[in-house]
């Protein structure tokens, strides 16, 4: 859709698509709630039209995503420090299901994080953070295509590792299976199912998102891949990682939803949950 700068404007509240005020429904989604268009982001969407994506227009600002990446940490580094205390405190702690809720209550942080500065903030849908439609076929083909280029970088990238002698460790099966079956039970739902959502929601719908607004493709995908890399706290896989979230951020700028890059994540979980019980 080509609109003018300087023509006033409107957000669907279910897939942040820019209209005209006199537009009486969404023609992306067909939708008949708007929100007004904060102010400023007219000017952003003039810079932001015709970098090749599907996305719609988020309204919340390089400031709302400061203040969101802020909060989160503030709330982690709480969480982490309580984590610590508790461990000391009581002994035999079963540290894999304390590890394990810690890391629950952290994605959780995650969603609120994008309700405050997002969802609540400016009333829009959660749909509007890339979830206005179905999955469909073309999600799953490029999630597929993902999956297959990220174990291809991983495994040559843990190939040179241990050519020049690095040792990249491997987390055993007894760190899991010996603490009982909830801890699996709720290690597959985290994997599988939470963490897929809740990072898919706020890496791409939120930080990539905000970012591609403001100054496009590829300074977004770069500053959400970084940060997805960043906050898994693993020094020797950020490389990895960092490929990965640039990959999934591509998928949410192609299709418009945070379906592909949901499954391909799901999946990359999923052959790391293999990895780490067989």
């Amino acid at each position: 859709m080509s609109i003018h700068p300087s023509e006033a404007l409107k957000l669907c509240k279910r897939c942040s698509q820019m209209a005209p005020q006199s537009h009486d429904y969404c023609s992306r989604c067909g939708s008949r709630s708007w929100v007004a268009a904060p102010k400023g982001v007219s000017q952003a969407a003039s810079r932001s039209a015709g970098y090749g994506g599907q996305l719609g227009i988020a309204p919340w600002t390089v400031g709302d995503l400061a203040r969101g990446i802020g909060f989160f940490t503030a709330q982690a580094l709480t969480v982490f420090l309580l984590f610590i205390l508790t461990t000391l405190l009581i002994e035999d702690a079963n540290l894999g299901l304390y590890a394990l809720v810690v890391t629950f209550i952290l994605e959780g942080v995650l969603l609120a994080t994008v309700w405050i500065f997002a969802v609540a903030k400016y009333q829009i849908s959660w749909r509007a953070l890339g979830l206005w439609r179905r999955p469909n076929a073309g999600d799953v083909i490029l999630a597929g295509s993902v999956f297959l280029v990220g174990i291809g970088v991983q495994v040559g990238y843990l190939s040179i590792l241990k050519l020049i002698g690095v040792d990249t460790g491997r987390v055993t099966p007894s760190t899991f299976i010996e603490e009982g079956g909830v801890v699996l039970v709720l290690l597959s739902i985290l994997a599988l199912a939470v963490a897929p959502v809740a990072e898919e929601i706020f890496f791409r719908g939120f930080i990539f998102g905000g970012a591609a607004t403001r100054y496009g493709f590829m300074k977004g995908a770069l500053a959400s891949a970084a940060l997805f890399s960043i906050a898994h706290i693993e020094p020797l896989k950020f490389l990895p990682l960092f490929v990965l979230g640039f990959l999934l951020a591509w998928i949410y700028h192609k299709t418009g939803a945070l379906w592909g890059s949901m499954i391909a994540h799901l999946l990359n979980n999923a052959l790391a949950l293999v990895v780490i019980l067989t």
